[in-house]
């Protein structure tokens, strides 16, 4: 979407909403509204597929995820029908973030390979990047370590060119963040300490201390001291981090990083701090998470319970699990049925959009073609003369124009009658055209009885030789003149057409 074409008020709201997307508060839904109320009334389908997408977005942020999907859906409607790849990748990628987040892995890398299709060319696209995190994200979720790398380094490359803004830095971070973790789940330890050096460096430059980057560093660091024995160090990382816990209104955005470390602390025998983590968790009010999240941390809870011989928990945690498997099937289902209607719906805009386009060809095809003989018109052939004349001075190449006109036409057409004179026209059209097929040349009709061949990289002897082609196959007689030769700053694209028209009319003259 090109943002400079709007006027000051419009970009001022839409930058605005940039920089209160990830803050909390509903400053940001207001400026959404100006935004959609001025989309609907200049019927601006870019505009408005970015501001419902901005409406999903805002809602994730803030975990309302029942709203998300509609959203995506409207914007989709919208999307569909531009050309804006950027956002059809980041609304998609959104769509396999939420899919994701219940647990429904499947449709999340469904949804996150369609959205790389639409940025494949685009090695600087920002969604593209993003939607390469998550999906790295996925997969080291899924066990795939080295393939969650893969995804995440081809994200780093591109937020490493864009870090000169606020939002670009702390999704770079976050990016390296997850690149470092996963390194040292790939037993690359080395590697993910100078990682964790650049992160450091980045980190001063966001005065926000309690942003997203610096408690998923807390985390990372946590991980990183639990790997080396250092458990000092741990016990205060922990601490730090249970206090952004109880302090944190986004639990949820996080909620995943904090179950993978009392995973691993549980893993690693580090008891007492894996249980004060899943008592910090407890405490949280989660309402909105996702079934699969709560179930996550059942079953994190069912192994820290059999660790420490705490069958009492442990059997409350078995029957919590046992309601949230069947809660979270609900959940499954219904993504699966949003999934159903999403397809549904792209396919419907996607036969629209088809038909769109038939219908545009087919206009163009009108504009450019000569209703009486079938073959291009004046407008296609300037086009075409424009485009070969290029061709050929690019590459060096002769390029030539045949004009071709049918003798004493008028006499022809008022003896015979105008029928007869189109039929005339006609005739020579295919013979014409005939020629130009086989021998992969362009002709078009010019007006009244002339016709126009365009000769690319052809010599005098074979421009000679369909000359007499032309002449033997027209079934009245013509008269054909030519010139062709190398472009360039001596002879332009009409000097070659006033000299191919000299020479026809010189031949006429002649009696030829």
């Amino acid at each position: 979407m090109e943002i400079n074409r709007y006027d000051g008020r419009t970009r001022a709201i839409i930058n605005e909403i940039q920089d209160l997307l990830p803050k909390e508060g509903e400053q940001v839904f207001c400026a959404l509204k100006h935004l959609e109320k001025t989309a609907l009334q200049t019927d601006d389908a870019a505009l408005a597929g970015y501001t419902y997408l901005n409406y999903a977005s805002a809602n994730y942020y803030r975990e309302r995820y029942d709203k998300i999907r509609p959203y995506l859906q409207r914007s989709l409607r919208y999307l569909l029908r531009t050309s804006e790849n950027e956002y059809l990748t980041r609304a998609y990628n959104l769509f396999a973030v939420d899919a994701q987040r219940i647990g429904a892995f499947d449709i999340a890398y469904h949804y996150f390979e369609m959205a790389l299709s639409f940025v494949a060319q685009d090695k600087d696209s920002v969604g593209g990047a993003v939607t390469n995190a998550n999906l790295g994200d996925l997969m080291a979720e899924m066990g795939e370590f080295k393939e969650a790398i893969r995804h995440i380094k081809k994200s780093q490359r591109v937020m490493n060119r864009k870090k000169d803004t606020f939002p670009a830095l702390q999704n770079s971070i976050l990016i390296r963040t997850n690149l470092a973790l996963y390194s040292f789940y790939a037993k690359d330890s080395s590697g993910a300490k100078k990682i964790m050096a650049g992160i450091e460096k980045d980190l001063k430059k966001i005065k926000d201390t309690k942003s997203r980057a610096h408690l998923w560093f807390l985390i990372l660091k946590s991980h990183e001291a639990l790997i080396k024995k250092e458990f000092d160090a741990l016990r205060a990382l922990t601490d730090e981090v249970i206090v952004r816990i109880v302090q944190s209104d986004t639990y949820a955005l996080y909620s995943k990083d904090i179950y993978r470390l009392i995973a691993r602390l549980i893993w690693r025998g580090a008891k007492k701090e894996a249980g004060k983590l899943i008592d910090a968790v407890d405490k949280v009010d989660t309402p909105d998470e996702s079934y699969y999240a709560l179930l996550l941390h059942e079953q994190i809870k069912i192994r820290y319970y059999r660790l420490t011989k705490n069958y009492k928990q442990l059997s409350r945690a078995y029957a919590r699990r046992h309601t949230l498997a069947a809660l979270q099937q609900e959940e499954m289902l219904k993504i699966y049925r949003d999934s159903t209607a999403l397809m549904k719906l792209v396919e419907e805009l996607r036969d629209e959009r088809e038909e769109v386009i038939r219908e545009n060809e087919r206009l163009q095809q009108q504009a450019d073609t000569d209703e009486l003989t079938g073959l291009p018109n004046r407008y296609a052939l300037n086009k075409a003369m424009e485009e070969a004349f290029a061709r050929c001075k690019r590459r060096r190449e002769t390029f030539g124009i045949g004009i071709v006109d049918i003798d004493a036409f008028k006499f022809y057409n008022d003896t015979f009658g105008h029928r007869e004179g189109d039929a005339c026209l006609r005739a020579v059209a295919r013979a014409l055209k005939s020629i130009a097929d086989k021998e992969e040349m362009f002709v078009a009709r010019y007006g009244g009885d002339e016709f126009v061949l365009l000769y690319e990289h052809k010599t005098e002897r074979e421009i000679a030789r369909m000359e007499q082609e032309i002449i033997d196959a027209c079934p009245v007689p013509v008269t054909h003149g030519r010139f062709n030769a190398v472009p360039s700053d001596e002879y332009r694209l009409w000097d070659f057409f006033a000299r191919a028209d000299a020479q026809m009319y010189k031949r006429k003259k002649a009696g030829r």
